[in-house]
This record gives structure tokens, sequence and C-alpha cells, in this order.
């Protein structure tokens, strides 16, 4: 039900985002500078992450999928309104029904949006713009990022 709620107070609001795209804007992301070459659905993913396995399977027949959406990710404002209108929240409901009946693993925000964005045929990679605070090279990646996620500084 968390889930459902959660992507159903999304499909909500998202109509009054006028920009092409949105952030999610957690506690722990610095934005640095403008964004530019975002070409995902969700722009943004964590390499050493993936959806469970049974889902990977279920989505593409394969054994692991990168996902997105945490903070600081920058998703595609038209593909989230289109997938989550009013008429699809029951197509939606059931896709995050799915997704629970597949597994007890990852049931975060950042999980369902992925997987009901790669349910629907969206796309999720990442862009040179950003990073997180774990990453070996991201001191001199520093002055190229646009978005920094894990930044605890300002807490």
């Amino acid at each position: 039900e968390i889930l459902i709620n959660y992507v159903f107070r999304m499909a909500k609001y998202l109509p009054l985002i006028k920009q092409e795209h949105f952030i999610i804007l957690e506690d722990d992301v610095l934005v640095l500078n403008k964004t530019n070459n975002l070409k995902y659905d969700i722009n943004g993913s964590n390499p050493l992450e993936s959806l469970p396995q049974s889902v990977c399977i279920d989505l593409k027949q394969v054994l692991k999928l990168n996902y997105g959406a945490c903070g600081g990710c920058i998703l595609n404002t038209n593909f989230f309104t289109n997938i989550l209108k009013q008429t699809n929240l029951s197509l939606i409901k059931n896709q995050i029904q799915h997704y629970c009946d597949l597994t007890t693993e990852r049931w975060a925000s950042d999980a369902i949006l992925s997987y009901i964005c790669l349910a629907n045929n969206g796309t999720i990679g990442d862009w040179d713009g950003f990073g997180e605070t774990w990453e070996k090279d991201i001191m001199d990646r520093i002055d190229k990022l646009e978005v920094l996620h894990q930044y605890k500084n300002l807490y």
C-alpha cells in the first residue's frame, strides 16, 4: 500500500510540472550546475545495485538490471505523466502488485519507479553529470558534476 500511495501521489502532482524533467530531490542531494545530456526516462542509476533477480528475469530475461530513481536522478516528466495518467492507474497498481508478488526485496521508491519505467518500455541510463560521494574517482570529476548524491555535509 505504501508503494501504491507513493506512486499515486506522484501521479496526482506530475501534471503540475511544466519542465521537461524533474529531479528526485532528497536531503542528501547537492545540485551543482545546470544539467545537460539527459537522454533517458530515468537519468542516473547505481551500477552496483540491481533489481531483484526474479524481477529482472520477468522484465528482460536477464539476471541483472541496474535501477535508478534514487536521490539526484532526473526523470522525464512527459514519460511519467503519460504512464501515470488517471486512466492507467489500475494498470500501474497491478504492476506494483506484480512486483511485490515477484519479490520481498527492494520495496523502495527508487526500485518501484524503475520497475514501472521498465515495465512500460522506458529507459534508464547514466549521464556524466551525476555522481555519488562513494565513487572512487569523484574528486577527479567534481568540477564537471551537475548533481551529487549521498552528500551528507548539510544534514
